[in-house]
């Protein structure tokens, strides 16, 4: 049978060994004491941990080997069971390929959920469908990840019709619809919008109102002119006039 006699139960604490005068002198190396037993596992299902500690009986002196660092240790513990029996959490499928390039050049993967969560387990997160660009290179031969300065069309769709109202009764109901940014390419939007709104006729039309403008131009500029001229007549003839009146030492009236 082994106890404990440095001190014995009861009994205070000795004086360090370091102190005596009969202690060892010289070269000593760090003395570790064991480590304790494992505490019990902080929960009762998985994600739980386990704690042990030691510490230093004596320390090096005179050049000797250095302590441990480590005077605490933890490990899992109680991973095997569940903390919500019946809980499954989801998980996905593994992606499918990539898909052939579209006349918007982007390919496109999918991948679906290879089990659903149940029970309250956690939910898949991430996408169900990734998109790049990709640039063909001649026949069957496509570089994915480089991108192109395309130009798209941007246009909002049509409304949805309403929604049924919320409530039956009483005040708070309310109704929805939504509409969607519809993306298409920017040449084909081009063509769309001509064929849509007639561009040769609207092109037609801006050429009658552009003669009709010059033609209104140059009208203007004539009625111009010609009142300038008629008010340049009557300026010299009323200056005539005046010094007629001059030359007769203003005796008459000339007449008009």
């Amino acid at each position: 049978a082994i106890e404990r006699c440095t001190p014995a139960e009861g009994q205070p604490d000795p004086w360090s060994c370091e102190g005596d005068m009969n202690a060892p002198k010289g070269v000593r190396d760090c003395l570790m004491a064991d480590w304790t037993e494992w505490s019990e596992c902080s929960t009762t299902c998985k994600g739980g941990l386990q704690m042990r500690d030691r510490h230093v009986q004596i320390h090096p002196t005179a050049g000797g080997k250095s302590c441990e660092p480590s005077l605490k240790e933890t490990q899992p513990c109680n991973d095997g069971v569940s903390c919500f029996p019946g809980r499954v959490d989801c998980e996905w499928e593994d992606w499918l390929p990539w898909s052939e390039c579209n006349n918007l050049d982007f390919t496109y993967r999918t991948r679906g959920m290879k089990t659903l969560a149940a029970g309250g387990g956690v939910a898949c997160n991430g996408d169900v469908r990734e998109m790049k660009p990709c640039v063909s290179k001649g026949e069957g031969d496509q570089v994915f990840g480089s991108c192109i300065a395309e130009t798209y069309q941007c246009s909002w769709g049509k409304w949805t019709a309403w929604s049924n109202c919320s409530q039956t009764c009483g005040t708070g109901g309310v109704r929805t619809r939504e509409r969607r940014m519809e993306v298409s390419d920017f040449a084909a939007s081009v063509e769309d919008s001509q064929e849509k709104f007639d561009m040769s006729a609207l092109e037609g039309r801006l050429k009658k109102l552009e003669q009709r403008r010059l033609q209104d131009s140059a009208a203007a500029f004539g009625i111009g002119f010609s009142s300038l001229l008629a008010l340049l007549v009557v300026m010299r003839a009323t200056q005539g006039a005046t010094r007629a009146c001059r030359r007769d030492g203003g005796s008459r009236v000339p007449e008009y």
